[in-house]
């Protein structure tokens, strides 16, 4: 029971930062939304949350490669 009302409460936090998001002239009232739009409101929500979140390095930098060739144990390296 306080597991599904978490998941509730969370899909409707991201809901409500999705509808934030979006400009007041395309956003619909929400006595007409449907199960559709508060599944897109949420996805939207996640994404601008994902947008402030810490930056990582991409994996296809030259740099952890280079990392992992030097990490990596070849018959060769042993001593």
């Amino acid at each position: 029971m306080a597991s599904g009302l978490y998941l509730l409460m969370l899909i409707t936090l991201f809901a409500g930062i999705g509808r934030i998001s979006t400009p007041a002239r395309e956003r619909t009232g929400l006595r007409t939304w449907t199960p559709r739009d508060v599944w897109c409101n949420a996805q939207r929500g996640v994404i601008v949350l994902g947008e402030y979140g810490p930056s990582y390095p991409p994996l296809h930098s030259p740099a952890p490669r280079q990392q992992r060739a030097q990490d990596t144990d070849t018959p060769g390296s042993r001593s």
